[in-house]
């Protein structure tokens, strides 16, 4: 055994308090946030780094921690617990007299107590120290060398805050007294708890809407700790050195990667460019607020002006403030994160700026490569570290979804909690941010109006349909004139024909249009698989061209080849599901739109003639596609029949519809969605916010847990189709990982290396009664390349024998 107290196979327990010290330190400097005094906050955070592996000295750690590939640690190696209670005395002890001890030593009590996994129900953690707990701590306990801990602490002591040292030292007696009265210390602040008036005030008043806005301090304030404390912990083991240096970037940036293209001054161009300075202009309307929206049609360059108006916002608050500003780019759906991050990194390295310190994308299938520094100095991190600082957002500007984004700010999963912290001084660019769930609009909004009035954080909306998400007294300052450029779009017709058909009907309809029109494109966009696979089987026979068929049945690899055919104008039709909705720069002359929420229409309309360099305008056609037994629609088996109604009524009598017409009809459409959207969600989530509800378990009430972006329908399973020889190598990688590597974490890294390109080839299918699946190995369906004719179409991907699945 050695002769110092470990904390890991390769380092001493002291070494890793004083580094998680200095980690916190640093993630926390200079981002002031008004929640937290900064002096308590410093204590604090040095009260959890020193005692968050407490228990880490009995002999029963040091014994694991020798060999912990090759044996299970058991109860008695378990060390939390008993560092919870170390730090809930230590915390008690300093913060005596504070108009808030309690909360604060309960707040050190839950972060180390969880620091391992994820957060329960505050209201839990009074009950859950039991009997049992309490003999096992004891036995802990009187199992330490305390002459090896006090050799540990020695180095930690003068870090310790001002006049905690008199605590000290731990003895046997101390702790075991600490542990005998622990359960009556949770039954006193349980009471507490429960009659506190700050945190008890119900969200909901008299007239259904909530109240005063301190009632989130508990949670942003709880959170914050936590989150620095787990991303401190996690980094010093994972990545030990990293430093954040200010990184110089031009407020000029984009300005100087639009001269270098040198776009002609074609279609549309002229009226982006009008956009892009008009937003560029307003940068002083900053000085005035933290809350921006950028309202303008699909097509109109809303990516390049927003990060254009973000580098110079971020330029404006580093001047004012001293620190730069972390920029996170969020977007609704993984299809475009590529597409945007990839313009991000041409208009970076025009100017010499490359490693990922300076952008990273981030999503659950990104490589785990973080590479900084050029040349000799580059710097190229493990895969472990880079996929640490990657998850942590360790960047000047992070591209990444809305399930990142959201489920970071209102979580309870250790490891997207582990960069809460990282949304303090930040500018947030949420584009398409109508794709936020109706019934979630009042939680955004409380929970983003409280980050810019606490955490000095900036918020910019983009979007070609702006959603009544703010209202109130907090109003978006607009950065551009949308009804001018509305006004001004002549790209394309909208004719509405919501007269019931089938698939097969709305086929016959169409013959003598494609036979005519043997020069342009046409997009079709059906609501399920099975309905957009029975279109294609008919027009294959009506045309005599390829057809390019998309949906989520098709693997990733396949999906993204044709659809940079499409681009290239390979296919003059294509048949789809809405997934082409998703921010897609794909463009067609003629679009057919089965029936949808009128912002879905929108984004369908941004697929025909988004340049507006044809002759004529592009056609959309809205039609209403019904099951052969004309029970019931497509549309009415994916969405809401309340956003369904509301676009009834609002394209009821319409027949044809101008572009400069959508901007009042959209946002017709979000007025009556608001008043009629289920607002109890989200005030329920509240209420669990307030309450640190995390996890709701057998609560009735709703918990932090109950949020979810994306809601799964029915029972799904991941299908890897062995497609080509790619896939059967990244197959057989995957085989050698499960099979030899016995040890979790090894596995897992080893997994990341290959996740990316194994992604490539696993589809997710919705399992129904009577469904053939193919056999399954470790948690994957597996297709063989033995298999393809099975259970894969070359076209239509997976074989789901014309089974409703959605997307």
């Amino acid at each position: 055994m050695s002769t110092t107290l470990l904390s890991h196979p390769d380092q001493d327990l002291s070494a890793h308090l004083l580094g998680v010290s200095r980690w916190t330190q640093m993630l926390s400097a200079g981002r002031e946030v008004k929640f937290w005094d900064a002096g308590v906050l410093n204590d604090i955070l040095k009260i959890l780094s020193f005692a968050h592996d407490f228990g880490k000295a009995t002999p029963y750690f040091q014994k694991y921690i020798e060999n912990p590939y090759k044996q299970k640690s058991g109860p008695l190696a378990r060390h939390s617990l008993l560092s919870a209670v170390v730090g809930y005395r230590l915390a008690k002890y300093y913060f005596e007299g504070y108009r808030d001890a309690q909360k604060l030593s309960l707040f050190v009590y839950v972060a180390i107590k969880r620091h391992h996994g994820n957060l329960h129900s505050i209201e839990d953690e009074f009950l859950t120290f039991s009997d049992q707990d309490q003999d096992l701590l004891l036995k802990q306990v009187r199992s330490i060398d305390f002459s090896m801990l006090e050799e540990t602490w020695k180095p930690l002591v003068i870090q310790l805050p001002p006049g905690l040292s008199k605590i000290l030292p731990f003895t046997c007696e101390k702790l075991e007294i600490w542990i005998k009265d622990m359960q009556e210390e949770l039954n006193q602040i349980s009471l507490w708890w429960l009659l506190n008036e700050d945190k008890n005030q119900s969200f909901l008043g008299d007239k259904n809407e909530p109240q005063a806005e301190y009632s989130l301090d508990n949670y942003f304030k709880f959170l914050y700790i936590y989150s620095l404390l787990l991303d401190a912990d996690k980094s010093q083991v994972g990545i030990r050195e990293y430093h954040r240096n200010n990184v110089e970037i031009s407020l000029n940036l984009v300005d100087e990667y639009k001269k270098h293209n040198q776009w002609d001054s074609t279609g549309l161009n002229d009226f982006r460019n009008m956009a892009y300075e008009e937003i560029s202009d307003n940068l002083s309307l900053a000085d005035q607020g933290n809350l921006f929206k950028i309202t303008l049609p699909t097509g109109m360059g809303k990516t390049l002006a927003a990060y254009n108006f973000a580098f110079r916002l971020r330029d404006k608050r580093l001047k004012n403030r001293g620190i730069p500003p972390r920029i996170i780019y969020a977007l609704p759906f993984l299809s475009v994160i590529d597409q945007n991050y990839n313009v991000l990194s041409d208009i970076m390295e025009l100017q010499g700026l490359t490693g990922h310190n300076i952008l990273i994308k981030h999503h659950h299938l990104a490589d785990p490569v973080y590479t900084m520094g050029k040349g000799e100095d580059e710097i190229t991190y493990s895969p472990n570290a880079s996929k640490l600082l990657i998850e942590g957002w360790a960047s000047e500007v992070v591209v990444t979804t809305f399930v990142q984004l959201f489920e970071t700010l209102i979580g309870w999963r250790n490891s997207c909690l582990r960069r809460f912290h990282n949304l303090a001084h930040s500018i947030i660019v949420l584009d398409e941010i109508q794709a936020l769930p109706v019934s979630y609009w009042q939680l955004a909004q409380h929970v983003l109006e409280y980050m810019i009035n606490n955490m000095n954080v900036d918020i910019i909306l983009v979007t070609a349909t702006q959603p009544k998400i703010f209202t109130g007294d907090m109003n978006p300052f607009e950065l551009v004139n949308a009804e001018q450029y509305f006004g001004n779009m002549d790209r394309i017709a909208m004719k509405v024909d919501l007269f019931p058909r089938t698939v097969s009907e709305f086929a016959d309809s169409i013959k003598d249009e494609l036979q005519g029109q043997e020069r342009k494109s046409f997009l079709f966009i059906f609501n399920t698989i099975a309905s957009a696979k029975e279109f294609y089987q008919l027009l294959v026979k009506m045309v005599d061209e390829p057809v390019a068929f998309l949906s989520t049945g098709v693997v990733m690899k396949d999906r993204s080849l044709r659809i940079k055919d499409i681009k290239d104008k390979k296919y003059r039709f294509a048949v789809s599901t809405q997934l082409v909705e998703a921010g897609v720069d794909i463009d067609f002359d003629v679009v057919y739109r089965d029936f949808a929420p009128m912002d879905s229409i929108n984004q369908a309309a941004g697929r025909c003639n988004r340049n507006g360099l044809g002759e004529r305008r592009g056609v959309v056609n809205i039609i209403y596609l019904v099951r052969e037994n004309k029970k019931r629609s497509y549309a009415g088996l994916i969405y809401n029949n309340t956003s369904l109604d509301i676009t009834k009524r609002i394209l009821k009598d319409k027949g044809m519809i101008s572009e400069s017409e959508l901007l009042d009809l959209i946002d017709l459409y979000f007025q009556h969605a608001k008043d009629l959207g289920r607002a109890s969600e989200s005030f329920h989530l509240l209420e669990a916010l307030q309450n640190l509800r995390f996890n709701s378990g057998d609560n009735p009430d709703a918990g932090v847990n109950d949020f979810r972006l994306i809601k799964q329908r029915g029972n799904r399973v991941n299908i890897f189709v062995e497609l080509d020889r790619e896939a059967e190598e990244v197959w057989l990688e995957y085989e050698d990982i499960v099979q030899h590597c016995e040890d979790f974490y090894q596995r897992q890294e080893r997994f990341e290396t290959i996740k990316k390109d194994f992604y490539q080839y696993v589809i997710s299918v919705t399992v129904n009664e009577g469904m053939f699946l193919p056999p399954e190995f470790n948690n994957f369906c597996y297709v063989s390349k033995f298999q393809l004719k099975s259970y894969y179409d070359k076209n239509l991907g997976f074989d789901t024998s014309n089974y409703e699945n959605i997307f």
